[in-house]
């Protein structure tokens, strides 16, 4: 997803944690959005509460995972397919 490959490079760029620099990412996206509804629309149009809690929530969770359930994060990674 272009959502998400932007952060990760910039993690591995940079040598940041993927979470941190996600939650970054994500408000950088909302402000752009406020921003750009405000300009056209003259109103909040499709930013609203949920948007800001999935934002937050979202590499909170990340980071929880990558942190507490190695097993499963070993799984989602590629390198764990190519050794099976």
């Amino acid at each position: 997803m272009p959502g998400e490959g932007l952060p990760n490079a910039i993690a591995l760029m940079h040598q940041l944690k993927f979470a941190k620099v996600k939650v970054y990412n994500d408000f950088i996206l909302i402000g752009i959005s406020l921003v750009l509804a405000l300009s056209f629309t003259h109103s909040l149009a499709g930013v609203r509460e949920g948007t800001l809690i999935a934002a937050f929530l979202t590499g909170r969770l990340v980071n929880f995972f990558t942190e507490h359930a190695n097993r499963f994060v070993a799984w989602m990674t590629p390198a764990a397919d190519a050794n099976n």
